[in-house]
């Protein structure tokens, strides 16, 4: 049996753009990344993405608004990929879409997570069957919804030989923790802020997105005030399992 292609859509929460992957898997799920491409969330919506993130007002019309706009734009994401690739839409058995996280509260009464970027739009203006909505039932079962990311660390980087520790520095860290007994369960946990605080400070002090290469930050020094005020932030006193986001890191608080 040949294997089957399917496109995976990922914003993370730095909402610095969409990453689109074209990967084959075969039947004895062995998977091959084909192609990828970078598309950039238009200025104007990344901004309705980041204002949704907090709390503000006409909040459930800019949901409205802003959930369409981004399914579409998830949708051009997922054209120029197969576009780049010469592939056609027809040879795609699915695409899994994330979407882009705007509120995540694991602590709250009734604990809740919300991405948006309306799947049906990607279908619609695609033509491939769309899932998402991946992290709800996660949380409908007690876990925290995040992070998703140890699934696919234990498919491509588990090792029968060794137990191993992944970090992904993402707009939020996470680790897994890979046991080489295959009987122990895989753990995983966000770990604290990644790259989304540093994109938003030199934003703020320097009107960059980003520090390329991180260069400013290599030209600066360690302010130990600074240090000992985040070390000491009550998330990382908690016990995993655990998830956190803009709503607990930002410099808005």
């Amino acid at each position: 049996m040949p294997a089957s292609l399917y496109i995976g859509l990922m914003s993370g929460t730095s909402m610095d753009g969409i990453d689109a992957a074209l990967v084959s898997i075969d039947e004895n799920e062995n998977l091959e990344l084909l192609n990828t491409h970078s598309h950039e969330w238009p200025s104007a919506l990344r901004q309705q993405l980041e204002a949704l993130a907090l709390p503000g007002e006409n909040e459930i019309d800019r949901l409205g608004d802003t959930d369409v706009w981004a399914g579409e734009i998830l949708a051009e994401s997922v054209i120029a990929l197969l576009e780049k690739a010469n592939i056609s839409a027809h040879q795609i058995k699915a695409t899994g879409s994330h979407g882009q996280t705007v509120r995540h509260r694991p602590h709250s009464t009734h604990p809740f997570t919300l991405q948006i970027g309306d799947p049906n739009r990607i279908a619609a203006i695609t033509g491939i069957t769309t899932v998402a909505d991946f992290r709800r039932r996660d949380m409908a079962v007690g876990g925290q919804g995040a992070p998703l990311a140890p699934a696919f660390h234990q498919a491509v980087l588990s090792s029968p030989d060794e137990t191993r520790v992944i970090v992904n520095i993402g707009g939020i860290a996470n680790l897994t923790i890979l046991p080489k007994d295959t009987a122990t369960a895989v753990t995983g946990f966000d770990s604290g802020p990644g790259n989304r605080l540093m994109d938003d400070w030199i934003s703020r002090a320097r009107n960059d997105s980003y520090d390329n290469n991180g260069s400013w930050a290599a030209s600066g020094a360690v302010s130990e005030e600074l240090l000992s005020l985040l070390i000491n932030a009550p998330y990382f006193l908690r016990e995993p399992p655990k998830s956190t986001g803009t709503e607990e890191f930002n410099l808005h608080g």
